[in-house]
């Protein structure tokens, strides 16, 4: 009875170790996911990036309306503004629907005229005013006005990777220039998402 004990323990071990060695042994199985995320961004460049209103090394005069059009200085754009007709084209890259706007700041330096903010038609005695314009819209009944801060956009709802060329109308101020010292203001135009 003992022997045969060790042998159907025996045979119950040969058939254990056989069946381990037949019984395939699963190994951990991975695959990889790329992730590729593309950003949304916002971005517009401007050229040129300087204006003298009276074109080239020309003084400005006082009550004079200058006009960022490559046709003349002193030159109003057509009924329905053309692309000749506007000095500066925004370069847009942006990957998003734009609403563009553009802030006149005050001058400094020199006499120093301040921004009357209520558009290109009106001045004051040290005050300009300025409007922007663009291309393909009525003129002047599609300009915008550009205040110090705050303004109303120059152009909403434009298209990702579309450029858009653009002018700027300004008024001197009214009263005598005392000094002949240049002075400076920098626009700025800012895009943002729609």
């Amino acid at each position: 009875m003992k022997r045969i004990r060790r042998l159907m323990l025996s045979l119950a071990l040969a058939l254990m170790l056989l069946l381990s060695f037949s019984v395939p042994a699963f190994a951990a199985v991975a695959d990889d996911i790329v992730v590729t995320a593309t950003p949304s961004y916002i971005s517009i460049t401007i050229a040129p990036d300087t204006w003298n209103p009276a074109g080239g090394s020309v003084k400005i005069d006082k009550a004079t309306t200058y006009y960022a059009n490559p046709l003349g200085a002193t030159t109003a754009p057509s009924a329905t503004v053309a692309d000749g007709e506007c000095t500066f084209t925004i370069t847009n890259t942006s990957t998003e629907i734009t609403t563009l706007t553009g802030n006149f700041p005050d001058f400094a330096s020199g006499d120093a005229m301040t921004n009357i903010n209520t558009g290109y038609a009106t001045n004051g005695a040290n005050a300009f005013g300025a409007s922007s314009y663009i291309s393909g819209a009525a003129w002047p009944g599609g300009a915008v006005i550009m205040q110090s801060t705050g303004s109303d956009p120059i152009k909403s709802s434009l298209a990702a990777t579309t450029n858009l060329k653009f002018g700027i109308a300004m008024l001197t101020k009214s009263g005598d220039f005392s000094s002949p010292t240049a002075m400076t203001s920098t626009i700025t135009v800012t895009a943002v998402k729609s």
